[in-house]
């Protein structure tokens, strides 16, 4: 059971932990363009030691305070194994500046999630706890990202872009992001937990604010002009919709509000911002099936070990292996860095033995948000309630991986770990542990699902909570 000494020492690793998942999208990219100049010292980093540092120190000194290592920690142990196995094979071959970006690669796409889902899996969660961490992220990140779209697709496309990003994407909405890719991924992933708080909320201002919010991201996506996240969004909205009655209303809602938008709006003539050219705009479709095409026959070659884990190692290397499919022209395979298919990504660098443990992440991850106790009855725990939201970020991000190379975004994955790992932690009701101390209707001990506080839990220790 965690004691409420555990609780008040958890404080500040959780404002840690919160400054680097909150400031990744917001200020940090700022002050890291602020620092660009000075090697080493980024923004980034500072928050991520801060807010990884108390998991080492309780790890150092009390490993046993910390939960036990499940399927999912094991299957990144041996994903994360590969990779590094795998890219050593390449360092021979490549000069200081080539490794340097693949270190960057590697700690930001892979260690930085990796380590938010164990600070998050090893935090004394309560439902005050989680609400306050969502409300940040809707309330206070997904906000500020609405508000800086708006101004960019009804002032001007560039405010506050840098200015070597001003070609990228010069008429879609990027936010605060080098691209429109990650800003149209990120907002979709607000969406479930806007409804979730949606869901959780009684007062009717708060409802009313989170609605105003919830159609505020769907207006950002419609202008992030990103065709994967016009797909999965409606689609990920089922799972949640199809449990909770209450949310159905807004989940249409917001379904229809794209919908109309993105396919009858510019039918009719109010295309505002050119979606209907973005719509049947055939040439990212083109790219996409010449690089996947390519990839298959890079893949098809090199089966077992791939290429070798890089950056760039889809870039560096296809030029031998161009193919199509159809009547597309494998000229097309030329401009993409990438396979835009986060499977062909994993198989050219890593091949089989990248791609299963690659697999294996994907399921263990899938079936923590979907096992039984996880998913009790509504009025059941914050926490089982909540895993069926992220269970709805992870199908967004599983068909935006099909088109668009997802693990190369960095806050993405560092989001959905996170996220992740909230409601991974043993047992599920844990959550409930704190706030039902103060409740003044006795739990009956048949009411406790198996594994419960009432039959004993592991704590963490001020080190280990964030």
């Amino acid at each position: 059971m965690i004691s409420e000494g555990q609780q008040s020492r958890g404080g500040l690793p959780l404002l840690f932990s919160m400054l680097w998942i909150a400031g990744l999208p917001t200020f940090v990219i700022f002050v890291n363009r602020f620092l660009a100049a000075v090697p080493v010292l980024k923004a980034d980093r500072v928050l991520y030691l801060l807010a990884a540092a108390p998991l080492v120190v309780a790890a150092l000194r009390r490993p046993r305070a910390l939960q036990s290592v499940g399927r999912v920690e094991k299957a990144m142990a041996v994903y994360l194994a590969v990779i590094l196995v795998s890219w050593a094979t390449t360092l021979p071959h490549k000069n200081a500046v080539e490794i340097k970006q693949d270190a960057d690669f590697l700690l930001t796409c892979f260690l930085m999630p990796f380590t938010a889902f164990l600070i998050a899996r090893n935090t004394p969660w309560t439902p005050s706890r989680i609400t306050v961490c969502l409300w940040v992220l809707v309330g206070g990140v997904a906000t500020y990202l609405v508000l800086f779209g708006a101004v960019q697709y009804t002032y001007d496309w560039n405010f506050l872009v840098a200015e070597a990003l001003k070609k990228v994407h010069p008429d879609r909405a990027k936010g605060p992001f080098e691209n429109a890719v990650p800003y149209g991924v990120v907002l979709s992933m607000l969406v479930p937990l806007t409804l979730f708080l949606y869901l959780q909320a009684r007062g009717r201002l708060a409802r009313f604010a989170l609605v105003a919010i919830a159609v505020g991201l769907v207006q950002g996506i419609v202008a992030s002009k990103t065709r994967a996240v016009w797909i999965g969004l409606p689609v990920a909205l089922v799972l949640p919709s199809l449990r909770h009655p209450r949310i159905r209303p807004l989940a249409a809602l917001l379904t229809a509000d794209l919908a109309l938008q993105v396919l009858l709006a510019p039918a009719i003539g109010l295309d505002f911002w050119g979606l209907q050219r973005r719509l049947i705009e055939p040439e990212p479709l083109y790219a996409r099936v010449a690089a996947s095409a390519t990839a298959s026959n890079m893949a098809e070659h090199r089966p077992l070990f791939g290429f070798g884990f890089g950056m760039f190692t889809f870039q560096d290397d296809k030029a031998d292996y161009y193919a199509s499919w159809g009547n597309v022209s494998p000229t097309f395979a030329v401009y993409p860095n990438s396979p835009h298919n986060d499977f062909l990504n994993v198989l050219v660098c890593m091949g089989l033995i990248g791609f299963l443990p690659y697999l294996a992440l994907l399921w263990t991850s899938w079936q923590v948000l979907s096992r039984p106790r996880a998913r009790e009855q509504p009025g059941g725990t914050v926490g089982g309630e909540l895993a069926g939201f992220i269970q709805a970020v992870f199908a967004i991000l599983l068909i935006a991986g099909q088109f668009h190379a997802v693990t190369r975004l960095s806050y993405v994955q560092v989001l959905f770990f996170f996220l992740l790992g909230i409601v991974a932690r043993e047992p599920g009701a844990a959550v409930e542990t704190a706030d039902r101390r103060h409740s003044t209707k006795p739990r009956l001990a048949s009411e406790w699902p198996a594994g419960s506080p009432a039959a004993g839990i592991s704590s963490v220790s001020a080190g280990g909570a964030r």
